[in-house]
């Protein structure tokens, strides 16, 4: 979650109690921080860290694991929920203009951010900006426009991505790491979900409510389940890629004066 514009209070309420137990976050945070320190070339140093659309703070938390940890994000509401879990290093701003110097960042994360923005093509630019030479970049997106669902409208995305894409938007100036598929094996549940609702819309058009932004909580043992397995995808996602799932994740290197790959690294899901 981040950037999302003129929600209200009780939305971004929701996603900060909704955030540190729900298995997707969990999950996601997990593969994410793995992948990061698996590239890191000095993963003991501090390094200096922006979570770009940082919503209600719950990434930037954790990404203090990693050295300095900064905030940036659109929406003031949001910043005020980041303060709530003691965040400092906070910026509202636009990520198509971000307030920052060139290479200003060793690494920088954006998790399912891009899809909230109309001009994709500018934040992705100014998001790359800000990373040193040899700097990481997580990136994060909803994967499959045929995947599009009731969720894409409430969370106010503007489309959903393949992984071309995403090697569009990164041009020449980074070495894609890694650039694969993930939720892959929750994809199964999901598609069916999705397909029984939109039978559901289709058979019994009356009943079709408002869609709005409720989160529901699965029962302790099923959310649990659920965060074991879509966290252990990062075992494979270290060893190669998905080619399918609800999601894409890619690690990049800016190029530039720092080798941007460890001996005998392959790039992975290209």
């Amino acid at each position: 979650m981040g950037y999302i514009v003129r929600v209200d209070i009780d939305y971004y309420a929701q996603y900060f109690a909704f955030e540190h137990n729900d298995w997707w976050f969990v999950a996601r945070r997990r593969i994410v921080f793995e992948l990061i320190s698996g590239f890191l070339k000095e993963p003991g140093a501090q390094h200096r860290v922006l979570d770009a659309g940082c919503g209600t703070g719950i990434t930037l938390q954790h990404l203090a694991q990693f050295g300095q940890a900064f905030g940036v994000d659109n929406e003031p509401v949001a910043l005020d929920f980041c303060k709530m879990r003691k965040e400092r290093r906070l910026t509202c701003a636009a990520l198509e203009d971000l307030p920052y110097p060139d290479g200003a960042f060793d690494v920088v994360t954006c998790l399912d951010v891009i899809e909230h923005i109309e001009d994709d093509e500018r934040a992705v630019a100014e998001v790359c900006r800000v990373i040193r030479p040899g700097g990481l970049l997580a990136l994060t997106v909803p994967a499959f426009q045929s995947l599009w669902s009731d969720h894409d409208v409430i969370n106010h995305h503007k489309r959903r991505y393949r992984r071309r894409q995403i090697r569009q938007l990164l041009g020449e100036g980074f070495t894609i790491e890694l650039l694969s598929h993930y939720n892959t094996h929750l994809l199964p549940i999901a598609v069916t979900v999705r397909m029984l609702k939109k039978l559901e819309m289709k058979l019994f058009p009356a009943a079709v409510r408002q869609v709005k932004a409720e989160n529901t909580y699965l029962p302790r043992s099923i959310n649990s389940l659920f965060a074991s397995i879509f966290g252990s995808e990062v075992f494979w996602l270290k060893r190669g890629s998905f080619p399918v799932g609800l999601s894409i994740i890619c690690i990049a290197r800016r190029k530039g004066e720092s080798e941007f790959l460890s001996p005998g690294t392959p790039c992975r899901g290209v």
